[in-house]
């Protein structure tokens, strides 16, 4: 690698090299003597291929006579000890180990005048340390014709210096530094690469009113803020930089306060207090925290936790200086739920009941029990949870303890009036219709309505359970009916079965089509001819009115729960309890609702009501009807208003696998639309 030599003329050793100075009396029959020193007999180069000058001067002494001198540079070898190596263009003496170059060369040696003479350094040389010089220096002098000569000899010590590594970077030990005012610490410099000649670092701050940095890296906090100590590579400019943070001396805490004070939890709840540390500014801000009891509070990072009844002090601590404050927490065990002894009751105007709330926990804090009524007219409760009956109708008690409540819906009917005396008209039918027989009940206002019907000949006509008298042959029956609150009271009536219908009969039955239904609004033409008149024959209904069915009207969540009930035979329910609000015990639908619910046809619409008078779509129809039928699986319905996850998609699928419908036209069932008597009544045809 070609060396780089920077000339460098100074005096490096403070003894200096002895100039190594000799003289030789050579053909000098005078006795003339002869010297010669060096100006420098130190140099230093660390450029490469740079030429030293060296100046001498010559000394003689002289006879009074005149004389005059020369020099030549032919004899000018340059010299060196301490060689080493080889460099080009030099010999090595073997003996004396001694660099020369041949000074014949003008580019090596060059006598610029007399006494100054520049020495040109070879490149490439090796670093080290040489001895470089003159020898056999001759002089000349001239007396007259008489020419003497002399030589000298003087060398200089020559130091090369390596060549210079340069600087590539610069690195700080840190690049934060958080003092407080008044502090220092000294930042370490790291000058790359490891061997790089010139290490020498400055140092400089930005901002000298937050930090100072003196000339060895040592940096100090003045005033709060923020400073940017830069470290400076004198090669290159290479520059690291690391940001200090002053902050103020530190303030001693003297004081804590806790918010609030005092509180109230119920078990399980959580509230956060807050510390204030004294004063503001105070540099540790820090605390700790402790419950005096933690089965009834614990407390983490000033959020306590109500565990358990009772009384617990929360004391926050400081961690300068050991002040505290404390926060009394008093745990109450909350109502998680009331109950009653019943949900649901009937009463008798005048009757009381008394009911009973169960708080729970037992032991709950606010557990006393305040009762109300929902509508007073109906029923009052006093404060110990008795019910008395005051008129007819429907209420809720609700008895409430600490924000839970429960309640019991109450149900009046009137005092019993009891049944007298039962009357019946005699009445006609034709064979194969239907007539419904209405009873005369004394007192008007009698309570003891339930009765039992009885035909004396159910070869020529037949009563069913609600009074409705089928004909079946021409003739004449008794038909009786029999109170079953009092066996003794009963009537009877004469019915005729005949083969003809009165005059206004025979005109509808004409407009019919030859009916033998009593219906103006149903003929023989009708697609629910059938079903109406099956319906009718086995007591499903009666029609709407006696010579009306109402085929399109829309029917309600009662109706149509009464007629599946009817359908199955009018079973009876084994449970009694009605769990809906809007369902009475004297509604025509009351227990065919409850065995609805029994039979898992229907939940109602929520938890206490079922809606009666809600008018039912095909979709509900149909469920309720798979549902009577046990649930059974099916397939697809394969119209494109039922998707696969509805509700009622089996239902449909099912209804449209035993042709109970056939959907109502271009592959759609209608699901939300609102089913008639006529559809309903047909569905329960086809089913059964």
């Amino acid at each position: 690698m070609k060396r780089i030599i920077a000339l460098t003329l100074c005096l490096v050793l403070c003894m200096g090299l002895c100039v190594n100075v000799f003289a030789a009396n050579e053909n000098n029959t005078k006795g003339v003597v002869f010297s010669v020193e060096l100006d420098k007999p130190n140099l230093t180069v660390s450029d490469e291929d740079q030429t030293v000058r060296m100046t001498f001067t010559a000394n003689k002494e002289f006879e009074t006579c005149s004389v005059s001198y020369t020099a030549s540079t032919d004899e000018f070898p340059v010299t060196a000890l301490k060689g080493g190596a080889n460099m080009p263009a030099a010999t090595v003496n073997p003996v004396t180990k001694m660099l020369s170059w041949n000074s014949n060369d003008g580019n090596v040696v060059k006598m610029q005048e007399f006494g100054i003479v520049d020495v040109k350094i070879p490149a490439n040389t090796p670093a080290g340390t040489y001895e470089l010089g003159f020898s056999k220096l001759k002089l000349s002098e001239n007396y007259g014709a008489d020419i003497w000569e002399s030589t000298a000899t003087a060398y200089a010590t020559l130091t090369i210096a390596p060549a210079p590594v340069a600087v590539s970077n610069i690195t700080l030990n840190k690049n934060t530094l958080a003092l407080t005012v008044g502090g220092s610490e000294t930042l370490t410099a790291t000058v790359y690469p490891e061997n790089a000649t010139n290490k020498d670092v400055t140092w400089s701050s930005d901002n000298e009113n937050a930090a100072t940095v003196d000339a060895n890296g040592t940096v100090t906090a003045v005033g709060e803020g923020e400073a940017i100590i830069t470290a400076t590579t004198e090669d290159g400019k290479y520059t690291a930089t690391c940001t200090v943070k002053v902050s103020p001396a530190p303030v001693a805490a003297n004081g804590v306060t806790l918010t609030p004070d005092k509180t109230t939890l119920n078990v399980g709840e959580k509230q956060t207090l807050t510390a204030t540390v004294l004063p503001a500014y105070a540099t540790n801000k820090n605390v700790t925290w402790v419950s005096s009891d933690t089965s009834v509070a614990t407390v983490e990072n000033g959020v306590v936790t109500a565990v358990g009844k009772g009384t617990a002090t929360i004391t926050v601590t400081t961690e300068d200086g050991g002040y505290t404050a404390t926060c009394e927490v008093t745990v109450k065990l909350p109502v998680s739920a009331v109950t009653l002894n019943e949900t649901s009751t009937a009463l008798v105007v005048g009757n009381t009941k008394q009911l009973t709330a169960t708080v729970v926990p037992a032991n709950a804090d606010d557990s006393t029990v305040t009762w109300k009524s929902g509508n007073t007219n109906v029923a009052t409760v006093d404060q110990t949870g008795k019910v008395t009956a005051v008129g007819v109708g429907t209420t809720t008690i609700t008895a409430t303890a600490g924000g839970k409540s429960a309640t019991c819906t109450v149900t009046v009917t009137a005092k019993p009036v009891p049944i007298e005396a039962i009357a019946l008209r005699d009445a006609a039918v034709s064979v194969g219709g239907t007539i419904q027989l209405e009873p005369v009940f004394t007192p008007a206002d009698t309570t003891q309505r339930d009765v039992v019907w009885t035909s004396s000949d159910r070869t020529i006509a037949t009563v069913d359970a609600n009074g409705r008298v089928r004909g079946v042959a021409e003739g004449k029956v008794t038909i009786a009916v029999t109170s079953t609150a009092d066996r003794s009271i009963t009537a009877s009536c004469t019915v005729t079965v005949t083969k003809n219908l009165s005059d206004d009969l025979v005109s509808i039955i004409g407009a019919l089509g030859n009916s033998s239904l009593p219906f103006n609004d149903v003929t023989v033409r009708d697609y629910f001819y059938d079903a109406v008149k099956w319906a009718v024959d086995r007591g499903i209904t009666s029609g709407t009115s006696r010579y009306t069915f109402s085929p399109d009207a829309p029917c309600t969540r009662a109706q149509v729960v009464t007629f599946l009930w009817r359908a199955a035979g009018c079973p009876q329910p084994t449970s009694k309890s009605n769990p809906f609000t809007d369902v009475r015990a004297d509604d025509y639908f009351y227990t065919a609702v409850l065995w609805a619910v029994e039979n898992g046809i229907t939940n109602g619409t929520s938890a206490k009501t079922f809606s009666p008078d809600a008018t039912v779509t095909r979709a509900q129809v149909v469920t309720f009807l798979w549902r009577a039928n046990g649930q059974p699986a099916a397939g697809n319905s394969g119209f494109a208003d039922v998707s696969a996850d509805k509700y009622y998609a089996t239902a449909v699928a099912w209804a449209v696998s035993q042709r109970i419908t056939t959907g109502t036209g271009f592959g759609v069932f209608s699901p939300d639309a609102a089913c008639t008597r006529a559809q309903i009544v047909t569905f329960l045809y086809r089913a059964n």
